[in-house]
């Protein structure tokens, strides 16, 4: 199973949902015997559950999926399995309704694009919390818990315990 052969299932796996979500998720660096088994748990739960996902590599994980609940319910599941201190600094981007339209061209252009405004969202992201675009927020129903975060860039923010302030 090459990088390769596995980024072409994830484009005919975009192709076929038509729109998508994607989670990017940052670990604390912690060389943590339960840290890396709930990571471990979480792979293996993202594997069965037929979620196309890289990482944990340097601690960061990224997976699609077809909605933003099960993005959300993904994250929300690794975090009693961290140790505490660990799930404190856990911190996320999720983005959702990248759509595709195109070839293997304009698959690889709207996962790259993704990625990048992910990487750019997780910068911003609150240590034990997620930020999520517009898109996410409407399409999980407008949850009183999350807080717009910046107004300019229709970001929001969720704490793993409630609402969160951007850092």
């Amino acid at each position: 199973d090459t990088p390769e052969g596995r980024l072409l299932r994830e484009l005919d796996l975009a192709r076929a949902l038509g729109a998508f979500s994607l989670l990017l998720l940052e670990l604390p660096a912690r060389p943590d015997t339960d840290q890396t088994l709930a990571i471990a748990a979480l792979t293996e739960r993202l594997m069965s559950a037929g979620i196309h996902f890289h990482g944990p590599e340097e601690g960061r994980l990224v997976a699609l999926f077809p909605t933003p609940d099960q993005a959300l319910q993904a994250a929300r599941s690794l975090l009693p399995a961290l140790p505490p201190e660990a799930a404190r600094r856990t911190r996320g981007a999720l983005q959702t309704g990248m759509h595709v339209a195109g070839g293997r061209e304009d698959l690889r252009g709207v996962l790259a694009r993704a990625l990048r405004q992910a990487q750019q969202m997780l910068a911003r992201a609150p240590a034990g919390g997620l930020l999520l675009d517009e898109a996410t927020y409407q399409a999980l129903g407008a949850p009183p818990q999350m807080r717009l975060a910046d107004p300019g860039e229709h970001l929001y923010s969720l704490s793993w315990d409630g609402p969160a302030a951007a850092a």
